[in-house]
């Protein structure tokens, strides 16, 4: 089968619980398909099963489970991480607006987080601003949550 999006993966889970060998063809690598002259999924399918007979699919590697899984939610945590450094950036638009500058190394460590409570600010950029650090808080609260999970998963994999 092709590995295309996630739709190979459902497919995939399912012979290997069944102890079915899959050969996952990295389609960006098996040309064959991409340059046929007539395209159809009955073409497709003839000239993959030829060269699967031939030993020219470009396999591509799949993880066992588990570390599917540990990937899954390290990507999961990246994508935290970035919604994160989004709502943070427009904490510093607000404060970058009235010209404050954070007199301390984190602004969003305890002493940072202080400083900005005690902002004066517009009663709108208060509320935006008490809504982020809520936001950040959130964030932070499901990192650690992915963290432990991550940790886990990861002991779990490794020792075994």
């Amino acid at each position: 089968m092709e590995s295309t999006g996630n739709l190979w993966l459902n497919f995939y889970n399912t012979l290997d619980e069944k102890n079915i060998r899959v050969v996952l063809a990295n389609p960006m690598k098996t040309k064959a398909i991409a340059s046929a002259r007539i395209k159809s999924d009955k073409v497709d399918a003839r000239i993959v099963a030829h060269l699967l007979r031939s030993n020219l699919i470009a396999e591509s590697y799949v993880p066992p489970r588990e570390m599917r899984e540990i990937r899954f939610l390290v990507r999961h945590r990246l994508s935290l991480v970035r919604m994160r450094t989004v709502v943070k950036n427009r904490v510093h638009s607000i404060t970058d607006r009235y010209g404050y500058r954070c007199p301390y190394t984190d602004a969003f460590g305890r002493s940072g987080r202080e400083w900005l409570q005690s902002l004066e600010l517009g009663e709108l950029d208060r509320l935006m601003l008490d809504n982020h650090l809520e936001h950040i808080n959130g964030i932070n609260k499901q990192i650690r949550r992915v963290d432990d999970a991550i940790r886990k998963r990861a002991s779990a994999c490794f020792s075994a």
